[in-house]
């Protein structure tokens, strides 16, 4: 069942990036959230346009990860956040790549760094590398201000 699903939206992808509709794109990201929510994670905010309703915050519960394939999961976040970044919609696309890199936090202990090494391979198109790469550094920045603070 998850080969088809994954199938299908790859369709919406590519439908999507071809042509000026961007509503398959839309219609992957909500799949691609149903995933999730089946691997034990809870959505806050699931909207795709509009008001954002987590300002500030990952658009998922933080207190806890997902029950299983957390790997899997930081994988289908990026795709989220790839496709917002396509959309262009910074402030989502930069909710979701902090929202895997917490993820991936709880699965492995990583930080901002680890992280993108681990998902280099994801994070092919330059100009999207570029973009976590900012979101990257920000929270390593946040980090140390901390624990500067202490």
């Amino acid at each position: 069942m998850l080969f088809h699903m994954h199938r299908r939206l790859g369709r919406l992808r590519t439908a999507a990036r071809r042509g000026a509709d961007r509503q398959p794109l839309k219609l992957s990201i909500k799949e691609y959230m149903k995933g999730l929510r089946a691997l034990g994670i809870v959505i806050l905010d699931d909207s795709v346009a509009g008001k954002i309703w987590h300002k500030g915050r990952v658009p998922i519960e933080t207190d806890r990860g997902p029950s299983h394939s957390s790997d899997k999961c930081v994988l289908d976040i990026l795709t989220i956040a790839e496709q917002f970044f396509v959309l262009q919609d910074s402030q989502r696309a930069e909710s979701w790549v902090k929202t895997a890199l917490f993820v991936e936090d709880i699965a492995s202990g990583g930080c901002p760094e680890m992280f993108a090494l681990r998902y280099q391979d994801v994070l092919v198109r330059q100009e999207w590398f570029d973009f976590v790469h900012r979101v990257l550094h920000a929270e390593v920045m946040t980090i140390l201000s901390l624990h500067v603070r202490k």
